[in-house]
């Protein structure tokens, strides 16, 4: 790689290139604790905490007092996020004050500001500061000193407004592309629980004799199943342990949070925390055999639920979870967790009618109901699902590839248009 404080990578012959202290000079106004708190993110840019907290629907940690160190952001200032090293450096359209941990920008008079808006959260851009940033870790930010010393390409002031129209034109192209396609996932999520749905409360024989459900709201269930509740059908139920945040390790157990339970009713380890757990200590109760069942029961996943169908390595719960051990001899696994996720299980926990994200206890768990077939029968409604769902989730692995590849297509399109690698003026006004 050339020397990323240098740009040696070709440009239109028109093009200059600055160091970046000569476009960006940094702004340290602090006592102003009147203003707005603002925070940074990836997802949204600089934006007010109360913004950024009602679209992620999670509490912003920040500080409750000493707002007077905290340092003034001005409309159209950039700022280097804790996280810039991995999503390059953020654009404020809002004034506000921002925590003194992040380094803030402004911008000279040769900067369009929506022309660098892409150019510095671009792939290009990131990799070189990934290079003058070695050894980098969460929890660190980028210096100013460090992204001060990058040469940066600078195109006429007409070359930028022409990139950043073309840009926004297509962007917003393909995010729509992406938004029906996101669309399509979620019509086939509802037609996945739809299917699961009918059949743990209906089964498979449109002819079976049926009996009230003692439900006002789901009507009739086949008059051979049973109606119980889910701790009549588990020997075990328990929540994970608190504190076992000091026992985090790099080579220990893997230790479920409620982010590892996917849409799927299975789950998700690329990225799994780590815990070491001494002997005797509360919670190795919670070490998971396959086919127990999860409940999430508190945070914005509550009432999620997934099924142990793998066990790679031993695997502990934290106190965000719920384990329901089930008696198989009764009960079958993926029926009963099935269940859970179904309208039965989640109008119970509250989610259907009310959107319930304060948390669950493990009496609600416990009391969830559950109708039951003999076992043989659910072998085969599980079967069926299984069948069933497999294919619309087939077709959900599809749609999210062709996601992916269109968000590879938007971020080498911004990589190249900001580069001059192509030429948008004609582009731009089409």
């Amino acid at each position: 790689m050339s020397d990323p404080r240098s740009y040696n990578n070709p440009l239109p012959k028109e093009w200059d290139t600055q160091l970046a202290k000569r476009l960006f000079r940094q702004r340290i106004e602090k006592n102003h604790p009147r203003e707005e708190i603002l925070s940074a993110s990836q997802m949204m840019g600089v934006v007010p905490q109360r913004l950024l907290e009602q679209e992620t629907d999670r509490q912003v940690m920040t500080a409750t007092k000493g707002f007077e160190n905290f340092n003034l952001v001005k409309c159209g200032d950039f700022v280097i996020s804790l996280r810039s090293f991995e999503g390059g450096v953020e654009y404020s359209p809002f004034q506000g004050i921002i925590s003194p941990a992040y380094s803030v920008m402004k911008p000279s008079e040769q900067v369009v500001h929506p022309y660098f808006r892409y150019l510095l959260k671009s792939r290009e851009f990131i990799s070189r500061l990934q290079a003058v940033t070695t050894g980098i870790r969460d929890g660190k930010t980028v210096r100013y000193s460090e992204f001060a010393e990058l040469a940066l390409p600078l195109p006429p002031e007409n070359i930028q407004r022409a990139i950043a129209d073309f840009l926004d034109r297509e962007t917003v192209r393909i995010d729509d592309l992406v938004a029906k396609k996101q669309r399509q996932i979620e019509l086939l999520q509802e037609k996945r629980a739809a299917v699961i749905s009918h059949a743990v409360t209906k089964g498979l024989n449109p002819d079976a004799k049926m009996k009230d459900s003692g439900i006002e709201w789901l009507g009739e269930i086949p008059e051979h199943w049973e109606s119980t509740r889910i701790k009549n059908v588990s020997s075990f139920i328990t929540s994970g342990p608190r504190g076992w945040s000091e026992f985090f390790s790099e080579e220990g157990d893997l230790f479920l949070q409620s982010g590892n339970l996917n849409d799927e009713l299975g789950l998700t380890l690329d990225e799994v925390q780590r815990v070491d757990p001494p002997k005797g200590a509360e919670g190795i109760r919670t070490a998971l055999n396959v086919e127990d069942v999860l409940v999430c029961v508190t945070g914005a996943k509550t009432g999620r639920v997934a099924i142990v169908d793998v066990l790679p390595e031993k695997m502990y719960i934290n106190q965000h979870l719920a384990l329901i051990r089930p008696k198989k001899d009764i009960a079958d696994p993926y029926f009963l967790g099935m269940s859970l996720g179904s309208v039965v299980g989640q109008t119970h926990f509250g989610i259907v009618q009310y959107g319930l994200k304060t948390g669950l206890g493990l009496n609600n768990v416990s009391e969830a109901p559950i109708f039951l077939p003999p076992l043989p029968e659910q072998r085969q409604l599980v079967k069926h699902l299984k069948d069933q769902v497999g294919a619309i989730d087939n077709l959900f692995q599809t749609i999210r590839r062709s996601m992916g590849l269109l968000h590879e297509y938007r971020s080498s399109l911004i990589s190249a248009a900001v580069t001059g690698k192509i030429d948008v003026r004609g582009e731009a006004a089409a």
